[in-house]
């Protein structure tokens, strides 16, 4: 089984390779920034995780991801790009 990692902040495509008809998908949204409060400086809240097991994709056909950077939203969107196969929301700041 081939692994592929994308793990730098931003946004990115992938193309389904050939004969490939379903994929995993797991996502981390962005953990927030900690914030200097009073005393003791307090930490951002954790990103959240979503994960799919058997997303339906089209071999030879491009798809859209962004990778969320702090506190951001991570996403894996469908072929015609409307709708998340996957989404974990960043954490708070």
């Amino acid at each position: 089984m081939a692994v592929e990692k994308f793990q730098s902040a931003g946004a990115g495509t992938w193309k389904c390779p050939v004969a490939v008809r379903y994929v995993q998908i797991e996502a981390w949204g962005g953990g927030g920034n900690g914030g200097g409060g009073t005393g003791s400086p307090a930490g951002g809240g954790g990103g959240a995780y979503s994960k799919k097991l058997k997303a339906a994709v089209v071999p030879g056909m491009t798809y859209s991801y962004t990778v969320g950077a702090v506190a951001g939203d991570s996403f894996f969107k469908d072929l015609d790009g409307s709708t998340n196969l996957v989404l974990a929301k960043g954490g708070t700041s």
